[in-house]
């Protein structure tokens, strides 16, 4: 026999108890125990269909590390490699996270490069 704390009031009560004999507030539902045996939930199903192609990339590519890389085509290399939201906006990330140097190396390299395309 286990005991718990009321929400209400404080007083200990039993675990099972619905209500608090002394303040009358409702307790929370028991939990359900997860079964072991319970079929796993498809996590892929609430993400995006962009990151589920994402996904099914980095696993042709053998994992995080990418050590089958060349399997993949260039398009496809890039998809999972890069990002350009990030590379727009990194210097921006790292002020508000107060890495200044790392800000204004990124924002040096980003603006060499616009030159070079212009120049281009």
């Amino acid at each position: 026999m286990s005991m718990v704390f009321c929400r209400g009031c404080g007083k200990e009560i039993h675990e099972t108890a619905p209500t608090c004999p002394s303040c009358g507030a409702p307790q929370s539902a028991p939990k359900p125990q997860s079964s072991t045996t319970a079929a796993p939930s498809n996590e892929l199903e609430s993400i995006s269909d962009s990151w589920k192609i994402k996904f099914e990339l980095l696993e042709k590519a053998g994992g995080v590390k990418l050590p089958n890389a060349k399997n993949l085509s260039f398009g496809e290399r890039m998809k999972v490699v890069s990002n350009v939201w990030g590379f727009l906006f990194g210097p921006f990330y790292y002020l508000v996270k107060g890495m200044w140097k790392k800000a204004v190396s990124l924002l040096g390299i980003s603006i060499l490069i616009i030159v070079v395309l212009e120049a281009i």
